[in-house]
């Protein structure tokens, strides 16, 4: 069984370590004596798209599974490399071996896996014919844990880890509560929502077509700061728009500079800043400052400077940037900015040829 268990994923049946990524991908397994047994290359179009798996035939030569070296080439211990194949519900359906020094093995698949549609499997050997009941292995015969759909299968308990439960595919659920209660209905112990060819649930707290990445789902109970992190969750980038009329933008306008809303006429004539968008104007360090406000505001942020500071120091804006920025807040239309005075109010245009907008970027 694989646990995760902080940075590290430890296995309690041979005593095996994996290093784990942000996605809690399983990357790299090591024996009881710390030498690499397997690596992993994962792809990006869903969480739990394996790509390649490269397997260290004697880790005792060398603690590398991806590249041969001269002592292995000796012992005739050189590394296997198997390619992935999944299906559109990331099911593990074949393996094929890869040998980059000749192309005599390439793409001769080694096994393949059948699936009930609750993810119980058999593995069947790469070369078998019509007969698959004669080629039907107890295990894989190259060490692979990865089944349904991409998550790792741990033999002994006959389920999958799907990071913050367990799955059975035995009994067709999870072996404990939703941890988020009746977020996908009344039952707490039920997979996919009885649908398992058409949803995944790489995280076990989400139900989720199978496109999707779990960063996506798991963004969605977090606080503001951190869906408005890149770090964390991301947000879009906000580019402004050729300048508007003059009037005040429609709710929504892309163009809108959040948090800085403008009033007029005690209060009555109220718009969002439709001027700073446009004076910032259109570098990589403004449109993430664009995007991370939008982002923040529309996740509760409250409508404080706070919020601009926040997405000021995740958007790595440069000196020109900064100085760009701070010059259409707090300069007013007759320097080309768009702050208001006592007498005029804050102009929903800037001045083009002001000196803010001549000041280069980024």
């Amino acid at each position: 069984m694989t646990t995760k268990i902080g940075g590290e994923i430890t296995d309690s049946g041979s005593n095996r370590a994996g290093l784990s990524q942000a996605a809690w991908n399983i990357v790299e397994t090591r024996n009881g004596s710390n030498q690499t047994t397997y690596q992993y290359v994962w792809g990006t179009k869903y969480t739990d798209e394996l790509i390649l798996i490269d397997k260290n035939l004697d880790p005792t030569v060398d603690n590398d599974a991806d590249a041969d070296t001269a002592a292995e080439v000796t012992a005739g211990a050189e590394d296997a490399r198997y390619l992935v194949y999944q299906h559109r519900n990331w099911n593990v359906i074949a393996l094929s071996d890869y040998d980059e020094d000749s192309s005599a093995n390439d793409a001769v698949i080694v096994e393949r896996y059948a699936y009930t549609p609750y993810g119980r499997f058999v593995v069947l050997k790469g070369d078998s014919g019509g007969d698959q009941l004669g080629n039907v292995l107890m295990n894989s015969a190259v060490g692979n844990v990865f089944a349904h759909p991409g998550l790792p299968f741990d033999h002994e308990k006959g389920s999958y880890q799907n990071r913050r439960r367990e799955y059975s595919s035995g009994i067709h659920r999870f072996v404990r509560r939703d941890p988020l209660q009746y977020r996908d209905g009344i039952n707490l112990y039920q997979a996919y929502s009885s649908s398992a060819v058409s949803k995944t649930d790489p995280s076990g707290l989400c139900i989720m077509p199978p496109f999707w990445r779990i960063v996506q789902c798991w963004c969605n109970t977090q606080p503001w700061r951190t869906k408005c992190d890149p770090t964390g969750c991301g947000f879009f980038f906000a580019p402004p728009l050729p300048p508007p009329p003059q009037s005040p933008p429609n709710p929504g306008d892309p163009c809108n500079y959040p948090n800085r809303k403008v009033c007029w006429v005690g209060g009555s004539l109220c718009w969002e800043s439709q001027c700073v968008c446009q004076c910032a104007g259109d570098s990589p360090g403004m449109n993430c400052v664009r995007g991370c406000i939008q982002s923040a505001v529309d996740n509760g942020a409250p409508a404080t400077i706070a919020a601009e500071r926040f997405c000021y120091s995740k958007c790595g804006m440069t000196p020109n940037e900064t100085r760009r920025l701070d010059c259409c807040l707090n300069r007013t239309a007759a320097h080309g900015g768009c702050a208001g005075t006592l007498i005029f109010p804050p102009p929903m245009n800037p001045n083009p040829n002001g000196e803010c907008m001549q000041m280069p970027i980024p």
